[in-house]
């Protein structure tokens, strides 16, 4: 109940602190809020979703990945489930932050690319995924060389901090190509790549680490199912290098 209640006050003051803003800079900023409904361009209302589709079904697609890795899981101890449960709170953190410095260089990359400047662009490009590349190796180092204690911060059990530890481990191995990945997906955001967005999100979770995931239960039991991510994400890093690298050739020819 308490985090709830924390979760929707601090949910509120976001929104009053972000009307605020958009009030007190309202004179300067292009951004305008009307009380009364405003017709609204076909290609617009296109744009937003070409954009908003591929974070969505990034969602819906993890919240199915998740819960079928559960329903496998759930043939196993209960340290074991336990375990899991803790190591993913724990790789939240990191992966937030990995996930944060991605959105967060969206608003840059559009900008620069809507207004010609692609010199910048690809050196914002460049920069985030350095950033963010370096960033994610040393929180999969801290978390690699803390798991235990860390896993220990939640719970005291032994065989649960075991099992815990191991599968934070294992799942955090995807640290550094998820930063690819994800960055990718904003550039392509970014720059209007609405089909290579959708075509990461798609690959990323739902659909091909389902297969993947009971395939890897059977050849390694319980520990099999934590190295389904990264190989994942190394897979979706790979095929996001790809499209990207593509996407410059195109332009270059374009151009």
């Amino acid at each position: 109940m308490w985090r709830e209640l924390a979760t929707c006050i601090s949910n509120v003051v976001s929104v009053l602190y972000l009307f605020g803003h958009i009030i007190h800079t309202r004179k300067e900023s292009v951004v305008r809020l009307t009380v009364f409904p405003q017709r609204i361009r076909l290609s617009y209302v296109a744009g937003v979703f070409s954009v908003g589709t591929p974070a969505a079904l990034q969602i819906v697609l993890a919240s199915v990945s998740n819960s079928v890795m559960l329903r496998l899981m759930s043939g196993y101890v209960e340290s074991a489930v336990s375990g899991l449960g803790i190591a993913q709170k724990i790789e939240m953190i990191p992966f937030q932050i990995v996930q944060g410095l991605s959105s967060g260089v969206l608003p840059l990359i559009a900008y620069n690319y809507a207004s010609g400047n692609r010199k910048r662009m690809d050196s914002a490009v460049r920069f985030s995924l350095a950033a963010g590349f370096a960033i994610s190796v040393i929180l999969f180092a801290a978390v690699e060389l803390s798991a235990p204690q860390l896993v220990r911060f939640f719970i005291s059990d032994t065989a649960t901090v075991e099992y815990g530890a191991v599968f934070t481990r294992l799942r955090c191995i995807s640290l550094p190509f998820i930063n690819i990945e994800f960055m990718l997906i904003s550039v392509f955001q970014g720059i209007g790549g609405a089909k290579q967005a959708f075509v990461l999100s798609f690959f990323q979770k739902g659909i091909f680490d389902l297969p993947l995931m009971m395939l890897a239960n059977m050849l390694w039991p319980m520990y099999g199912l934590m190295l389904t991510g990264p190989v994942m994400e190394f897979l979706g890093g790979s095929l996001a290098v790809f499209l990207y690298r593509r996407q410059n050739l195109a332009d270059r020819r374009a151009a």
